[in-house]
């Protein structure tokens, strides 16, 4: 049976990441969860922050999170657990079959998994923040407008195929769905970035899934 370990559930969009493409291959798996705690109330010091990068430290190469574990095998960053979950799950169909739209939800994860710093930096993941913000950096408003652009074009592309970024629910999904879920919670208004319906229509889409759902409520519940 799997491991994996995650962060937070409310400020960790890599950890959902990992466990919204384990929960897609159908397999059993088991949950350890390193969270971040504020010793002075609901503001984290520099002692917090230190602590829990220890303990992510004991738990993962990098000292990042998701990692998995298969057996004493463990695989760690977002991006190999992915690759490592389609190889042991043919029948999960984590990338789509079609080598173009394989080609391009590859492309969209490698940007996403490396990209959007500026947005990033600026809007942290809250899943259950609800402010009106500003983007202030420049380098967050491209940020935003390249996500725009990625959704916009690939829903553009492959709509007929069905309601995900290319046709059938892939990793790409599950790479795309924190930042949907970082758009929500700063109240972004796309269509000032461009978007002509299409890239808001996607971010509700994934952010109505049940998999999405399902973590939005353990992370509620401070499981």
């Amino acid at each position: 049976m799997y491991e994996i370990v995650i962060a937070n559930r409310q400020w960790s969009g890599p950890s959902l990441r990992g466990w919204l493409v384990l929960k897609r291959t159908g397999a059993a798996f088991t949950e350890r969860k390193i969270e971040i705690a504020a010793s002075g109330g609901r503001v984290f010091t520099q002692e917090d922050k230190l602590a829990f990068k220890a303990r992510q430290a004991e738990a993962s190469p990098t000292a990042l999170l998701p990692v998995l574990r298969d057996g004493e095998l463990l695989v760690w960053d977002t991006a190999s657990i992915a690759e490592y979950l389609h190889e042991k799950h043919p029948e999960a169909r984590l990338w789509p079959r079609d080598p173009a739209a394989r080609a391009l939800a590859r492309s969209a994860v490698a940007e996403i998994h490396s990209g959007f710093a500026g947005f990033q930096r600026e809007c942290r993941t809250d899943l259950f923040l609800r402010v009106r913000h500003e983007l202030a950096d420049p380098r967050a408003r491209l940020d935003v407008g390249r996500l725009v652009r990625l959704f916009r074009d690939l829903r553009g592309r492959f709509g007929d195929a069905g309601p995900f970024l290319v046709g059938e629910w892939s990793v790409a999904d599950a790479f795309a769905t924190p930042e949907a879920a970082r758009l929500r919670s700063y109240g972004i208004d796309l269509a000032t970035f461009g978007d002509d319906g299409a890239a808001q229509a996607y971010c509700d889409v994934l952010l109505e899934t049940a998999d999405y759902l399902a973590w939005e409520v353990l992370a509620e519940a401070g499981a």
